[in-house]
């Protein structure tokens, strides 16, 4: 079936690695909606009138140039 044991070996370290991307993938999607989903009405609109003005150009993001 294989050829060598050095094929066997790549393909279960490219399947553990593919499984490592998807599952810190989940976590991080998980983090961030448990970031926002804490916010109320009131902070959801402040988000969004930040990112609006971010969008604009009147505010930079900080850490960002």
């Amino acid at each position: 079936m294989f050829g060598r044991w050095s094929d066997v070996l790549s393909g279960i370290a490219t399947v553990l690695a593919a499984v490592y991307v998807g599952l810190e993938i989940v976590h991080c999607r998980r983090r961030l909606r448990d970031i926002f989903d804490m916010l109320d009405n009131d902070g959801r609109e402040v988000s969004d009138d930040l990112e609006g003005l971010i969008e604009s150009g009147k505010l930079r993001p900080f850490g960002r140039g």
